[in-house]
């Protein structure tokens, strides 16, 4: 007589490593401390370390990182790996050391004549990350969309032009840079009115007028032909 019998077989399934944990970039300003913990699943389990600007970094095996007093020199790219004997993964992040803004005004406070155009120019000195920079009359913020208002960027230089300056434009403007730090510097800019003096002439009777550039020149004569009296005179802007 046969007894039936039966065994349990396990299966053991393996696949490839994956890294559980969602890291990103991280802005540490500097002294400060930082502790980053890469997680990662697979069979067999795999076997963690972090990679930093100057190669494998010790003690990292556990998957967390752990950087204390932080200077500008460990700033970079930091990578977490996990291997096992099917494949490696990693995942990548980078530590930015920050640093404040410093901008300065090119050219300064100024005065223009009304109608003409005058562009004023905030140069970022250093900042990390590099800071984007605004422009504020009054504290209002302006915009290329606004009549007579252009802001353009080149080389970390950004220029603010109006054309045609009015007398309305006569305000406080404020350069003003932020990242992780902000940053702001103020000038002023007078706008005024255009200015002529005239001359008023009266001749009785005229007989020539030349005009050169804005030289006048009026030429009076009597009708016996004497000799004719000659006045110039300029048209002056200040």
């Amino acid at each position: 007589m046969w007894c039936a019998s039966s065994e349990l077989v396990q299966a053991k399934v393996h696949f490839p490593p994956l890294i559980i944990s969602q890291l990103s970039d991280q802005l540490i300003a500097p002294g400060e401390s930082v502790s980053l913990l890469c997680t990662a699943g697979g069979n067999p389990v795999p076997q963690l370390s972090w990679e930093g600007p100057n190669g494998t970094i010790p003690g990292s095996s556990s998957g967390l990182l752990s950087l204390t007093n932080i200077q500008s020199d460990a700033e970079g790219e930091y990578t977490c790996i996990a291997t096992n004997y099917i494949d490696t993964v990693s995942i990548e992040l980078q530590i930015i050391v920050t640093a404040p803004p410093e901008v300065s005004i090119v050219g300064g406070s100024q005065s223009v004549i009304e109608g003409q155009k005058t562009s004023i120019q905030c140069q970022i000195l250093s900042g990390n990350p590099v800071p984007q920079i605004s422009w504020f009359r009054d504290n209002l913020m302006l915009t290329s969309s606004q009549d007579s208002i252009s802001i353009s960027l080149s080389n970390q230089i950004s220029t603010l032009s109006i054309s045609p300056a009015l007398r309305s434009d006569t305000n406080n403007y404020t350069c003003r840079v932020g990242s992780f730090f902000s940053c702001t510097n103020n000038f002023d800019m007078d706008i005024t009115r255009k200015r002529f003096s005239y001359i008023l002439l009266y001749f009785m009777p005229v007989k020539r007028t030349y005009r050169y550039k804005n030289m006048y020149r009026y030429s009076q004569g009597d009708s016996y032909n004497r000799q004719p009296l000659y006045l110039n005179y300029e048209m002056e802007r200040s």
